[in-house]
């Protein structure tokens, strides 16, 4: 049983990553995702990440997994930043909600 369990979880990590293009090459399983002016407050003085549009959709709480588990959202992200006050995570920055 171990040794199926491992197939389809990397059959899930390959589908996730199929699903991400060039121009959002980022896989991300986030807990939320919004547009940026709606936590602008901490992204912009608790982050450090500016000259982003209030209208860019943008991932948080997020980890670099190959399988999104139960319950977070997987998206793709034309980029990521790091949060100066480390407790988001990667950021992702003009994401994508993806369906597996």
């Amino acid at each position: 049983m171990l040794h199926f369990t491992s197939i389809t979880l990397l059959a899930f990590a390959a589908a996730a990553a199929a699903q991400c293009t060039s121009s959002q090459p980022d896989g991300l399983c986030c807990r939320s995702l919004a547009p940026f002016s709606s936590n602008s407050y901490v992204w912009t003085n608790i982050c450090g990440i500016t000259g982003v549009p209030p209208d860019t959709p943008t991932a948080s709480f997020c980890e670099q997994i190959s399988a999104c588990p139960s319950g977070v959202i997987p998206v793709c992200c034309e980029s990521t930043a790091e949060c100066g006050g480390g407790v988001d995570g990667p950021v992702g920055i003009n994401c994508t909600r993806v369906e597996l």
